[in-house]
């Protein structure tokens, strides 16, 4: 069986043509969208921590603890270019069109600092010197000054980036050391320093479009930090030679009762999820909650996707789909054997799940898309564990509207297809799942036991 030999799936990604796994055995592995393996990447001396799949030209950017960016080329499946550069682990990178540099790699790194690369093309020939290249070997540049992908380096954190979220050249980085920073990629400088957090920053989302920035550490809450507030600082301001600080964020969002570990913005709806198992659906123009859902036995949430419609949910032993138009769950027993969810994605009709069964990794495929009816299926709509509450006035909006077609129309008697009877990637567990705020704050490590 193809598969990974670790415990734990720490990245899912999925593309219009690719499932993508990764793992801390250093491999990456590709599938399509039935499940069905494809190939294996190689190349990688450490866990995979990061990865980024740029569409317009079907390259994957990855990183880890061997402390590199790889770029491959998912036309051929090989690695084109090395990275060498940070000098620890690398926890989060991401992809942006600068006005500079054009599309460039954005890395933050346990060495505190992050790195700025120009995304290079699938063509090897343009970085040949003599025009020998060797197809099935990357070009690696291990020296800064002698890389002219290196764009520059972004210093100022003093402790691990732990996230990070860009828009075009204004990049906000989530640090350990507490504070988030605002960095001017065209001047590639910091710009602004928000304080205020009393501990590590685990989540960053930077809302462009109304200016806002969220951000979540160990304290159970999500600051609000409005660029707009200061009457002499506004958004068309960060193009002038100063430094800001913020000791202070311009509204608290209360309600969790555990570490806020995941945090994602989708239009106007910011979805958090924390270590007591709840997860909430937030209206940043009001702030508004417009749905929650918490977990039966207050489980901490592992992994979430979600639009308009549906809501996805996993964690230890629990996997749940809900209707967020009807106020209903759907589903909680389609993955009951699994020990853990690690991630989620959904596309069209069918639902991928990054799952943990029998001390074993899995990748489990949920297709929608061809109704089977189930003799004796049990409706879970009034009689599930957990709890859901949705407003009535956001059911009302959404009610005849579709954002995708997963799930549509979905009745009761129906289930879906699971392909492959779950795509098996045979990772042994080798560790305890977290079980409190304490363990799931300190769980995220690297594989020599340092908090990444």
């Amino acid at each position: 069986m193809n598969a990974h030999d670790v415990d734990v799936i720490t990245c899912l990604e999925l593309t219009p043509f690719h499932v993508i796994t990764a793992a801390d055995d250093t491999f990456i592995k590709i599938y399509d969208h039935q499940g069905n393996f494809l190939k294996t990447l190689k190349g990688h001396d450490g866990g995979v921590w990061a990865l980024k799949y740029n569409a317009e030209s079907n390259q994957l950017i990855t990183a880890g603890t061997d402390r590199t960016i790889r770029i491959w080329d998912l036309n051929k499946f090989v690695c084109t270019h090395v990275f060498m550069g940070h000098t620890s682990t690398v926890r989060c990178l991401d992809l942006t069109d600068t006005e500079e540099y054009g599309r460039v790699i954005v890395s933050g790194s346990r060495d505190s600092n992050v790195l700025v690369w120009k995304l290079p093309s699938n063509d090897k020939l343009t970085d040949s010197i003599d025009g020998n290249i060797d197809d099935n070997e990357p070009i690696t540049l291990p020296m800064l000054d002698r890389n002219k992908y290196y764009v520059g380096t972004l210093k100022g954190h003093t402790d691990s980036v732990r996230s990070m979220s860009v828009h075009k050249d204004i990049l906000v980085t989530g640090s350990y050391d507490g504070t988030c920073r605002i960095w001017d990629l065209k001047q590639m400088k910091c710009i602004t320093v928000l304080k205020g957090h009393g501990n590590r920053v685990y989540a960053v989302c930077f809302d462009h479009v109304r200016q806002k920035i969220f951000s979540t550490s160990t304290d159970f809450r999500i600051f609000v930090w409005d660029l707009r507030i200061d009457r002499n600082y506004s958004y068309k301001d960060f193009d002038n030679n100063r430094q800001l600080t913020y000791n202070r964020p311009a509204m608290i969002l209360n309600g969790h009762a555990g570490l806020v570990g995941l945090l994602e913005l989708k239009g106007d709806i910011l979805c958090s999820a924390a270590a007591d198992g709840s997860v909430k659906g937030w209206d940043v123009n009001d702030y508004k909650v417009l749905f929650q859902y918490y977990h039966d036995g207050t489980v901490p949430t592992s992994s979430f996707w979600f639009d308009e419609n549906f809501l996805i949910l996993g964690s230890e032993s629990q996997f749940t789909i809900c209707d967020l138009r009807t106020g209903k769950q759907l589903h909680h027993e389609l993955l009951k054997d699994a020990d853990n969810i690690w991630g989620i994605k959904a596309n069209g009709d069918r639902v991928y799940a990054a799952i943990v069964q029998d001390h074993c990794s899995k990748l489990a495929v949920l297709d929608f898309s061809n109704k089977v009816e189930r003799e004796g299926y049990i409706n879970y709509d009034s009689n599930v564990n957990g709890g859901l509450c949705v407003d009535e006035d956001y059911m009302m909006e959404r009610r005849g509207k579709t954002f995708l077609r997963l799930l549509e129309d979905w009745e009761a008697d129906h289930r879906p297809n699971i392909l492959n009877h779950i795509i098996s990637l045979d990772t042994n567990i080798l560790m305890d799942h977290p079980t409190s705020d304490e363990e799931y704050a300190n769980w995220d490590r690297d594989a020599d036991g340092h908090s990444s």
